[in-house]
């Protein structure tokens, strides 16, 4: 992706971007990005799908480039951001194109905000899961949704559903815990 500096962010712009924007959730909501999104790559935020993707137009040379949507917003309603700095979201949701649920910081700084909530991938599944996300996906296995339906609705390869589940304690197919003396996240 091109630096902020080298993008023009200009009426036309503005004009294309927000009606792509989902904002009817209100000021505290996520905005997510309802166009065009990149593609997954391994690692990436799964449930939450990936992170949004606009044409802007270039200030080094006469031709457009993809920028992520999140930092064409943050350039709109915040200002430019710094050299060797990112747009980064509190929200954890890489669609999410609310101003007030993003700040700018390091890589590094991203990195330990990853780390800290648990989102990396774990057990040789390529998916990043949170312990809740993973709770609600063994809830909802529990209450005996189906399995095709759960992972549609969730996002869940059916192959990461398996993994996920015997990693909170529940054997796949059975519909109950592993051990019942074992303590489970579900």
């Amino acid at each position: 992706m091109p630096k902020s500096t080298s993008i023009v962010i200009d009426i036309q712009t503005a004009a294309r971007f927000w009606p792509k924007v989902d904002t009817s959730g209100g000021l505290d909501a996520c905005w997510p990005w309802m166009a065009s999104r990149l593609p997954e790559r391994p690692g990436s935020n799964g449930p939450f799908g990936h992170y949004g993707k606009i044409r802007v137009r270039r200030t080094d040379r006469p031709s457009w480039d993809v920028e992520y949507a999140h930092r064409v917003a943050f350039l709109l309603c915040v200002g430019d951001v710094p050299d060797g700095l990112q747009v980064l979201h509190s929200c954890d949701n890489p669609p999410c194109c609310n101003p007030n649920h993003l700040f700018v910081g390091t890589a590094y700084a991203n990195a330990i905000d990853r780390e800290t909530k648990h989102r990396r991938p774990r057990d040789g599944c390529k998916r990043k899961w949170t312990r809740d996300q993973e709770q609600a996906i063994c809830t909802r296995y529990l209450s005996g949704e189906k399995v095709r339906s759960l992972c549609d609705g969730v996002g869940v390869p059916l192959g990461a559903l398996g993994v996920i589940l015997r990693r909170n304690g529940i054997q796949p197919n059975r519909r109950k815990p592993l051990n019942v003396a074992s303590e489970a996240i579900c």
